[in-house]
């Protein structure tokens, strides 16, 4: 078995929260890059009189976590606050034990890795963190004349043995009509909403196929602890060129119309002859830049003529554009 050195660092400061654990329910603790930090307090907490070899519980919580690789762990105790330091019949200190146990609730099932008991920066160190096996953590406020120290305080994991690099891709931009494949990755289940736009909903990678702009949502579970992320897909509304014009000076459809092509303004369009010669060609389209019918000055026969619209978009792979359009006079 290889074995390593788990370095377990606890740092006390305030807090405003408290979730008291009992042994048969211990708080769940996930790896800190899921945001998912949970709060404890010793005040009013269900553990009292669980005796172990490293002090008598009382005013305790207890936390749980599972490993997911060979490695250390950080497991931080922050934003603690006591109430009536100034009382002597009060405990003034935490005391933290780290152990894993068949039952969390019967000591005589305890596996005492390491104890410490004090008001600063406390470090608990161990050996052979394995993977797929869970430990507890219990926090117990160090007893005073009459009673054990009431506090608050958050708790967080990190570290090689607990870390996953969970995350989502978090935007896409596409044409309408188009698809995308969304990526989520790290986490051993997934569960994709709105749904109905998607091919497999409970996939790390669904293909989406949304007429409109959409913004989903993805959670992902490792172990059992979750975390959901957002991915938003834009939609560009398609470009609508016409498919006739007749620059005969009336002043009414003497220009080749593109519509919606403004949402482009690097949109390479290119409109050739029945031969493969370009006739107009402009890097984006619009009032003042379009197509007359016109080639070095002189009007086109009537006829059919064949664009190409590179729309350009930055970051985005796309098809082009293409198709016909007529001259007439």
């Amino acid at each position: 078995m290889i074995r390593y050195l788990v370095l377990i660092t606890i740092l006390l400061t305030f807090s405003v929260q408290s979730y008291a654990q009992d042994c048969d329910d211990p708080q769940q603790l996930c790896f800190n890059s899921l945001n998912n930090l949970n709060a404890g307090s010793t005040q009013g907490a269900p553990i009292n009189g669980l005796t172990t070899s490293c002090f008598e519980a009382n005013g305790a919580s207890m936390f749980s976590f599972e490993t997911l690789a060979m490695g250390a762990v950080n497991v931080t105790l922050s934003q603690l606050v006591f109430a009536n330091v100034s009382n002597p019949n009060f405990g003034d200190s935490l005391q933290v034990l780290l152990f894993s146990a068949s039952d969390p609730c019967d000591p005589a099932t305890y596996s005492e890795l390491d104890c410490v008991q004090g008001t600063g920066i406390l470090t608990l160190e161990t050996l052979a963190m394995d993977s797929g096996l869970t430990y507890q953590v219990l926090v117990s406020g160090q007893m005073g004349a009459l009673f054990p120290a009431s506090c608050g305080f958050n708790i967080q994991i990190s570290g090689d043995a607990v870390e996953s690099q969970v995350g989502a891709v978090p935007y896409y931009i596409i044409n309408q009509g188009d698809s995308q494949t969304l990526e989520a990755f790290g986490a051993s289940e997934y569960s994709w909403s709105p749904s109905s736009t998607l091919d497999f909903d409970t996939a790390a990678n669904p293909f989406a196929s949304p007429s409109n702009s959409t913004l989903y949502s993805v959670e992902t579970t490792v172990g059992t602890c979750t975390q959901t992320f957002e991915v938003f897909l834009e939609v560009i509304p398609g470009i609508t060129p016409v498919n006739m014009f007749t620059p005969n000076g009336d002043t009414f459809n003497d220009t080749w119309r593109i519509f919606a092509i403004d949402q482009f303004p690097n949109a390479d369009v290119r409109v050739y002859s029945r031969w493969g010669q370009i006739v107009f060609r402009s890097t984006g389209y619009g009032s003042g830049r379009e197509w007359t019918g016109m080639k070095g000055g002189k009007p086109l026969p009537a006829g059919s003529y064949y664009y190409v619209i590179d729309l350009n978009i930055p970051g985005v792979e796309s098809d082009p554009v293409t198709g016909s359009v007529a001259i007439t006079y």
